[in-house]
C-alpha cells in the first residue's frame, strides 16, 4: 500500500468524543449479532440485517457516527418490502481489506 493511499484510508480519530466512540462500539456490537449473509462486492460487501435485533434508526446511527471516523467510506441502506435491512459499505478495490479487518465481528 503506498504512502498516498495510506492516508486516503486513515480514520480520523478525533472526530468522535468518548460518548460518541463508546456509542460507536455499542452499535458495532449490535451490528454484529445483528448481521448476517455477508456478500462480498466488487468495491466492498454488504449485510442483511435481522430488523429484529437492529432498527434502521440504530443502523443509521452506527452509519452517522462511523462516517465521521472513517470519510473514506460509502454507505447504503436498502429497506426492502420483506426481509432484513441491507447495509452496504463500499470504497474500491482497497478498502475491502480494510472493511474487514475493521468489521471483523461482523459475519463472514
Amino acid at each position: 500500500m503506498s504512502l498516498i493511499l495510506a492516508a486516503v484510508l486513515a480514520c480520523n480519530l478525533n472526530a468522535l468524543n468518548h460518548q460518541e466512540r463508546t456509542r460507536l462500539y455499542a452499535r458495532l456490537d449490535q451490528l454484529s449479532v445483528a448481521a448476517a449473509n455477508r456478500q462480498e462486492l466488487s468495491g466492498g460487501y454488504s449485510w442483511t440485517i435481522d430488523r429484529q435485533k437492529m432498527t434502521i434508526a440504530e443502523v443509521g446511527d452506527w452509519i452517522a457516527l462511523e462516517s465521521r471516523c472513517c470519510p473514506f467510506l460509502s454507505f447504503a441502506v436498502e429497506l426492502p418490502a420483506k426481509g432484513g435491512i441491507r447495509l452496504t459499505l463500499t470504497g474500491g478495490e482497497d478498502v475491502k481489506e480494510f472493511i474487514v479487518a475493521e468489521m471483523h465481528k461482523l459475519p463472514k
